[in-house]
């Protein structure tokens, strides 16, 4: 009887041992699910980040670009500006028409 008794407490003893074995086991795999979707979270964020910088960084760049044309052309635009000044200086035959900016 002392067999059985003791057969019944070991018993006893590993299905308690069992469950609460398995219920750290599903805490931890529920544990390591939520750091992965954190993990997964922050990346997303990240990048979305990162493609914003890089996004901001091309319009800088466009804008950029786009003043440095527009001082190309009001430079050129200012050196023909000064060539109706100089009519005088012109070959007798070739006459500058403002209007046009061409040179006749």
């Amino acid at each position: 009887m002392k067999n059985e008794e003791l057969k019944a407490q070991i018993i006893n003893s590993y299905r308690l041992t069992a469950r609460k074995d398995h219920e750290r086991i599903l805490q931890r795999r529920h544990i390591i699910e939520e750091r992965k979707e954190e993990l997964e979270n922050l990346n997303t964020l990240r990048e979305r980040e990162e493609l914003e910088q890089l996004e901001e960084q091309r319009r800088r760049q466009m804008e950029a670009e786009q003043a440095r044309l527009q001082v190309s052309v009001s430079s050129v635009a200012g050196a023909f500006a000064v060539v109706p000044k100089m009519n005088h200086l012109l070959h007798p035959k070739q006459r500058y028409i403002e209007s046009d900016g061409l040179f006749l």
